[in-house]
């Protein structure tokens, strides 16, 4: 099991981080996050831009928790998760196409895919957070952990990436003569 957990502290830490990151990594990204929260209209207009403070903060607190205290770390995505989720779902419900700025600038908007990616990364915060509360010992051997790592990378990757794989598969839109 700590194999599993390392792997999945290693998903969890390197999603938030780039999606932290992406907020905050060029001129006008906070902003056009803050925009997005806006539009999602799950937060009072006021207090906007500090709940878009605060989830970029929380973003960048949840890898250094993983690494420093993942008993805190995985609850914390967890929480985010859900949120995240509600906050989508709600935005569903009322019709609204606000891009996802989840890993910075998209013009896709939110969508179920962005409900099920959350949902199922909430899972893997719950998973680890067993593997963190049952775990016996660290991981130790080398190759193992090297392996438990770049297995978290490599998924890591195609959340992030979730988007754009999307796009590969859905049918082109010619338009009509």
């Amino acid at each position: 099991m700590p194999y599993v957990t390392l792997a999945l502290r290693c998903l969890i830490g390197v999603v938030f981080l780039a999606s932290a990151s992406s907020k905050v990594a060029g001129r006008g990204r906070l902003h056009a996050f803050r925009a997005s929260v806006d539009a999602m209209g799950a937060v009072p207009g006021p207090l906007v831009p500090l709940v878009a403070r605060l989830v970029v903060a929380a973003e960048f607190a949840v890898p250094l928790l993983l690494v420093l205290a993942p008993a805190l770390g995985f609850p914390l995505a967890c929480g985010l998760l859900v949120a995240f989720v509600a906050g989508i779902v709600g935005t569903l419900r009322r019709g609204a196409a606000v891009p996802c700025r989840c890993f910075g600038a998209s013009s896709r908007p939110l969508g179920r895919e962005h409900v099920v990616r959350n949902v199922l990364l909430a899972g893997c915060a719950l998973v680890g957070e067993a593997g963190v509360l049952l775990s016996d010992g660290a991981a130790n051997g080398g190759a193992a952990i090297a392996a438990a790592l770049f297995a978290g990378a490599c998924l890591a990757g195609l959340v992030i990436l979730l988007d754009d794989l999307l796009e590969l598969f859905r049918p082109v839109r010619t338009p009509v003569r």
